[in-house]
């Protein structure tokens, strides 16, 4: 089991690497500037479930899914990382996003990881990304 000091030092190791797993999805799987379009995400969701089990740098790819999904998820709803440290979470000890939505409404944290753990454990998502980005747009309709 990682110490408290390792999870952090990966927190921040996380962190600081974003922009660069920004850049990774931008150049190989976009082709093109980041727009965050839903039909971009779904680009994005899809290849990282159809590509995960056989990809030659496994773990690039999941960061990276991981960074591009949460940059995604607070540019529609706002919300900040925050280092998951609820030790009865499933997300303990990775990236989650705190403080999304809106004021009136509440919230619970949203876990990129946690997305790709399901992924990892039953080959995809019941509901796909897509599912969750329109549902979450429509919940917050003004």
């Amino acid at each position: 089991m990682k110490t408290l000091k390792e999870i952090k030092t990966e927190y921040k190791v996380f962190i600081n690497q974003v922009p660069e797993y920004l850049n990774w999805i931008e150049k190989n799987i976009t082709k093109k500037k980041l727009s965050y379009s839903i039909d971009e995400i779904e680009k994005v969701h899809l290849f990282y479930e159809n590509n995960i089990l056989s990809f030659l740098d496994a773990e690039m790819l999941k960061q990276a899914f991981i960074a591009y999904m949460g940059e995604a998820f607070m540019k529609y709803f706002g919300g900040n990382w925050e280092l998951s440290m609820m030790k009865n979470d499933e997300a303990y000890g990775t990236p989650i996003i705190n403080n999304w939505g809106f004021d009136n409404e509440p919230h619970v944290t949203i876990s990129p990881f946690v997305w790709t753990e399901i992924i990892r454990k039953r080959g995809k998502m019941d509901r796909t990304i897509r599912q969750i980005f329109e549902g979450n747009i429509n919940r917050f309709k003004k």
